[in-house]
Parts: C-alpha cells; structure tokens; sequence
C-alpha cells in the first residue's frame, strides 16, 4: 500500500507526530476497531502526518477498504481522555496466507512516548490476530530505525530473509517475523473427564447428541484402544475443545469421531487447528483418507469442511430425538 505523492506507508515507530501536550496522569484507552469512524480516521491523520489534507485521511480509508475488500484488517487506536488519537497501529491479513498477518504504520504521538503505549497496542494487537487464526506475524522496519528494531526483539520478533507481503512496497526494509501461541493438543485421560464432560455438554443438544455424564466420561477415557483416541485442545491452559479420532486401525479410512468446540471460543481457529492437527496425526498413522459425518443443520461444520478441502461423498437420513428427521452428510479428504 503506497502512494507516490504522499510515501509509502511502513512502521513508523514513534516518529512523525506532533503532541497537542501531554496531560500528567492522563488516561489511555486502546481499542481494536474493524471499521473506523471517519471522525477516527481525521484524527489519526493529524497524529501521524500532522495534516488534516483530505489525501492523508484517504490514505487511512484506503488501508480499510483494500484490507477488507481483500482479506481482512483492522485497527488499534490509543485515545487520550479528551478523545483524541495519540497512538496507533494497522493489521492486515495476507491475501494468499490466512494464517499470516502484517502489522504496520505505528506511531506515538511525541507527548506520549515513554508511556508504553506501542507496546500496549502491539499486545492488543497480538491477541486480536490470534483469535482470527493468525500464526505468523510480520513486520518491516527501515535499516536505521533503530527504537522499532529494537522493539522487535523485546517483543521476540526474528530478522528474517526478506520476503514480499502482498502488494505492500517495502524493498530495502528489514522483515522480522514472530511465531503466535496458538493451539495445542493432549492426549485426554480419565482425569481429564470434568472437561469432556463440559465442552460435550454445551453442544449436545444443538448438534442433537445423546447425553454423557461424568461417570460415563470418566469410564470412556481410561478404556486404551488402539483404533480410537480422544484428544483436548487447549490454548494455553484453557481447555477448548474435545476431538476424537478412530478407524485408526482401517489401514485406509480414519474417521473423526467428534469434535465438540467449547461455544466461547468457536469462529476463532480452534476448530481448524483441531481438523489439521487430525490431519497430520491420521497421515502420520498411514490412514489415506479421513472422513467426518455431520448433519445438515450444522452449517457452520459444514462450511469449514468445505473451506478445508473435504467433499461430500455420501448422505443418509436419520432420525434426531423427537422422531424428528434429518439429512446426515458424510465428508471425505484424501491426505497427500
């Protein structure tokens, strides 16, 4: 994203700003915004370039409507207690990588440098692309800035050989990238029985399961069969989902048995991580194929099928409690 009249946009670590004077004891707001006000968009314009020239506020539009129109992006705005803009901080998602994201044009206003504020607004950040499923963040910082060279390695970014971020002009820069904590997955024992019990719960009767207690969790995660295997997903400590995977001893066609999402964190990577890591675990075991079974009133599983790369391949009709019918789709992936 650049414009040849104006400059091209880069991260501008506490650089080209004007302070409207620093308040002791002011008090600082950080907010994620996926679409800003044009009243924000004003505003950051004057903090960052020190102008309110409709070219440099279009430059702010202009990051919005090409991040979204083609991926995805959003903004993390610092305001000072009167309202005003005194820090600021864009990400944008990779058109052909969901899992990698750019953050760019950070600036402090100079009256408010010293307070931490970059690197309140990179942390917000960082978590804002961890729930969309950000795996890998970038960042490109001019040779001789060194305070944003710096910040990078506080923050465990690592120089990187450089690389082209979508239409971004940024050849000559420096690219640090850094790895995000994202999900991970353990074997599920006996002792892990409150947490199935849980996560299962919530979404029995939406997915229209039958009922497991406790007891009966307790007794399925203790039993060893080697043709079957029930994973927790957790992000950090936080239990987040429960997979189960069998057919493993098919020798052709693994199945994932079930995988039930703890409602709070859906729509946030967790169940993609879960069908990848099923992946890798079934590759792994020499399975060929993986296939799932899900309902037809289940559309968002059956849209992240789809997104992931399984077809449907069969369909039969049920009957849910209540003598109500539906329609079962069964889904297939063949795993290179």
């Amino acid at each position: 994203m650049g414009n040849p009249e104006i400059g091209n946009q880069h991260p501008s670590f506490e650089e080209n700003a004007v302070s409207p004077g620093e308040i002791p004891g002011d008090i600082i707001t950080i907010a994620t915004f996926d679409f800003l006000s044009n009243e924000l968009a004003e505003k950051i314009a004057l903090m960052q370039w020190n102008i309110k020239d409709p070219r440099f506020v279009n430059l702010i539009r202009l990051s919005i409507y090409e991040g979204k129109a083609n991926s995805d992006c959003f903004n993390i705005v610092a305001t000072n207690r009167k309202g005003d803009v005194v820090g600021r901080l864009y990400c944008l998602r990779s058109r052909s990588d969901p899992h990698l994201w750019y953050y760019g044009d950070l600036a402090v206003d100079v009256g408010y440098r010293r307070r931490h504020i970059a690197s309140q607004m990179l942390l917000s950040a960082v978590n804002t692309m961890q729930d969309r499923g950000c795996r890998v963040l970038r960042t490109y910082v001019e040779p001789g800035n060194t305070a944003s060279i710096n910040m990078q390695r506080k923050f465990g970014f690592m120089e990187k050989p450089y690389e082209p971020f979508d239409d971004l002009i940024n050849v000559g820069q420096l690219m640090f990238e850094k790895e995000l904590e994202q999900y991970d997955a353990v074997p599920a024992t006996a002792e892990d029985a409150e947490f199935a019990t849980m996560i299962y719960g919530k979404n029995a009767e939406i997915l229209q399961w039958d009922s497991i207690m406790y007891n009966a969790w307790k007794k399925i995660l203790s039993v060893s069969d080697p043709d079957e295997t029930y994973f927790l997903i957790y992000r950090g400590a936080m239990p987040c989902a429960l997979l189960k995977i069998n057919g493993l001893m098919n020798g052709d066609t693994a199945w994932i048995g079930m995988l039930a999402v703890e409602p709070a964190m859906q729509r946030k990577g967790c169940g993609t991580y879960a069908l990848r890591f099923a992946e890798d675990y079934i590759r792994a075991r020499g399975n060929r194929k993986i296939r799932i079974k899900t309902n037809e009133d289940n559309v968002p599983a059956v849209n992240l099928f789809r997104k992931l790369g399984y077809d449907p391949v069969d369909q039969c009709g049920s009957t849910a409690d209540g003598g109500v019918k539906r329609r079962d789709y069964i889904f297939e992936k063949i795993l290179g």
